[in-house]
């Protein structure tokens, strides 16, 4: 990953906790607002009306406390997707790079002692070349496995925190509708159950980002089954015993320069 892209999701994911801490400032102040408007309205109405008003609000008060206890506990531990991006990069840049690099080292020595020494040394350095470029040869695409599961889970944060925004800003807009019936006496005795219509909608938007995140991350958890078999890979490996160990010479031999 380029410095470019660290960039970019660094910059996205920033804008993104800036923009759900300031619409939890905007909510909590619409509520404070409707409250004060409510109150103002009912001086006007008959009592059994606001008793039905009051007991609206209460409902939707358990709601609007809903919404902000489960978005406090997802900014408790957000996740980082700036981080789970570099990581992956060092797995690209430190492992898979280097040791590709080293495997097509390896094959080109092993041809070379290949060509150029003959005798059972020769034979013996040759087949352990050639039996740790096939060992070398998994380890880059584990890496690549690892980088593209953990951008997954990177891209998977950004889209969950993305949802729990537009959650937000929904309620928001909801509670300046709802506010709007305040303005009329009419309309009094209708907005907050409207509002708590509106954070019901926001706790069902929560939800769903929570229900997409899981399954998204179901879906990364298939893809570590796949890392974890190629970790299990043995390809290039030697066996003994109930262990595989990295192929090395059997027999020193001896060897001449080929003629």
């Amino acid at each position: 990953m380029s410095s470019r892209d660290q960039g970019y999701v660094e910059g996205l994911y920033e804008d993104l906790m800036n923009e759900i801490n300031e619409a939890l400032d905007d909510l909590q102040k619409e509520a404070n607002e409707f409250a004060e408007k409510m109150n103002d309205v009912m001086r006007w109405l008959p009592g059994p009306v606001c008793s039905g008003m009051v007991f609206a609000w209460k409902k939707f008060l358990e709601s609007y406390n809903k919404v902000f206890d489960q978005t406090q506990k997802f900014l408790a531990q957000p996740g980082s997707p700036p981080a789970l991006f570099r990581i992956g990069g060092y797995w690209d840049s430190y492992v898979g790079a280097p040791v590709s690099n080293v495997q097509a080292e390896a094959t080109a020595f092993g041809m070379k002692a290949d060509n150029a020494w003959t005798g059972t040394a020769a034979r013996a350095y040759g087949d352990s070349a050639e039996a740790q470029g096939r060992a070398l040869a998994g380890i880059k695409p584990m890496a690549e496995a690892v980088q593209d599961a953990l951008k997954d889970l990177a891209w998977g944060l950004i889209a969950f925190w993305t949802a729990v925004v537009a959650a937000i800003v929904t309620f928001i807009a909801g509670m300046i509708v709802a506010a709007g019936l305040l303005a009329s006496v009419l309309g009094a005795p209708a907005a907050p159950v409207d509002a708590g219509g509106t954070a019901l909608t926001c706790l069902g938007l929560l939800t769903a980002a929570v229900a997409a995140a899981l399954g998204f991350a179901e879906k990364v958890n298939g893809s570590l089954v796949g890392l974890q078999q190629q970790l299990s890979d043995n390809t290039g490996m030697v066996r003994e015993g109930d262990q595989y160990v990295w192929p090395r010479l059997d027999n020193s031999g001896t060897w001449q320069i080929a003629q």
